[in-house]
């Protein structure tokens, strides 16, 4: 579960940028996926559009991936420049 106040990639705006800090996965093979597809504490990651249904496309390393309007909610960011500290 997300912490109260915590920013997700659901409310990112298109065209920003992000630093992961923490995948709050229901499931660890959900975990795993993202991990797989680069989407891990870290990474730096650009919203470039949202998709039909809901997803949104992310480009993350050299890739771009799209991301299902359940798992959004899911991953904890931070704004690109706002880092606090390690990655949880």
């Amino acid at each position: 579960m997300v912490p109260p106040g915590a920013r997700t990639l659901a409310d990112l705006g298109i065209g920003s940028g992000a630093v992961i800090t923490h995948s709050h996965a229901a499931e660890p093979r959900l975990g795993r996926r993202l991990a797989e597809l680069g989407l891990r504490p870290g990474a730096e990651i650009r919203l470039l559009m949202r998709t039909a249904g809901g997803g949104r496309m992310i480009a993350v390393d050299q890739a771009r991936v799209v991301v299902g309007r359940e798992l959004l909610g899911q991953v904890e960011v931070e704004p690109a420049g706002e880092s606090h500290g390690e990655p949880r």
